[in-house]
């Protein structure tokens, strides 16, 4: 039977909402983050697990990009080349984390960095 979950949270001036249905496993392996990033805005993930342990996989890139996205930005790179940047790390720190089996399990990711300043709205994605 399948099982929904639900988050729903106010961000700034944004009204953030979020749901995940696990399918047949005993484990839903999907994430989802929204998180007020310094110097950008937001950052909106959405992840989802496969194999094994890919509920432990989608939880540690969840939490990774984020960790390694952060300071890039506060540093002054630019969005593009620090999503990409993010995305290199966490890949590297996946393949070396002992307690997922990334060469069975794994992730997908996609990222948004979102910002408005006045009028004008600007956003970023990576996957």
């Amino acid at each position: 039977m399948a099982k929904r979950s639900r988050s729903t949270s106010i961000q700034g001036n944004l009204l953030v909402a979020t749901e995940s249905t696990r399918g047949l496993k005993a484990t839903n392996e999907d994430r989802a983050c929204s998180v007020r990033v310094e110097r950008v805005g937001m950052c909106f993930g959405v992840y989802d697990g496969h194999g094994a342990v890919g509920d432990k996989a989608s939880q540690f890139t969840a939490d990774q990009v984020i960790a390694n996205l952060e300071p890039l930005l506060v540093d002054g790179m630019k969005e593009e080349e620090a999503l990409k940047t993010a995305f290199l790390q966490t890949d590297d720190q996946l393949k070396k984390n002992r307690a997922i089996d990334a060469e069975l399990s794994g992730t997908t990711a996609v990222v948004v960095l979102y910002r408005q300043t006045g009028e004008k709205h600007e956003a970023w994605v990576a996957w």
